[in-house]
Formats: structure tokens, C-alpha cells, sequence
């Protein structure tokens, strides 16, 4: 026969858990939200409307460096980097 205590003891050890899972699934939430618009900084990508090459280098802080044969392709490709980096502003700012 459980006494009025350990129901007591029992219910609390279950809220406990259940917060706890709680918590953890909202962590996994808060990860996944905070993490998934970040940019891909690796690779090639084919931009449309460029007519020569441009590249792009980041350095360790993440600030990008452009470099392209007309004005055109450079302000075309600072635009997509720009929006690049700010998507994951957006993002977050409007959810």
C-alpha cells in the first residue's frame, strides 16, 4: 500500500521528467532553428547573369573578399554574397 508521500515523491519524479524532456526537445529545436540558414561558404555555384569568373575568398572571421573582371560581375556577386549573409538574419528576425 503506497502511502500519500511516496504518490507525492512519484508524481514529482514524473513532472520532473517530463520538464526535462521538455527542455531537451526544445534545445534540439533551438539548435536546428539557429543553425540550419547558415550559408554554405564551400564550393562552386554557378550565378546567372555573370560574365566571367568571380571569386570569392572569406577569411578566418568570415568576411568575404570579391574579386571580378568588370564592375558588373563584382556588384552582382556582392549582392549575393550580402544576401547570403544576411538570409540567416532574416530569418531568424521574422520567425
Amino acid at each position: 500500500m503506497s502511502t500519500p508521500r511516496s504518490r507525492l515523491k512519484r508524481w514529482a519524479l514524473g513532472l520532473l521528467a517530463g520538464l526535462a524532456v521538455l527542455v531537451l526537445v526544445a534545445a534540439g529545436v533551438a539548435v536546428f532553428t539557429v543553425q540550419r540558414p547558415f550559408p554554405d561558404y564551400d564550393g562552386e555555384l554557378a550565378l546567372p547573369g555573370l560574365s566571367a569568373e568571380v571569386t570569392v575568398y572569406r577569411d578566418s572571421h568570415g568576411i568575404p573578399q570579391l574579386y571580378a573582371d568588370t564592375a558588373e560581375d563584382l556588384f552582382t556577386a556582392q549582392g549575393y554574397v550580402h544576401a547570403q549573409d544576411r538570409l540567416r538574419q532574416t530569418d531568424l528576425t521574422t520567425a
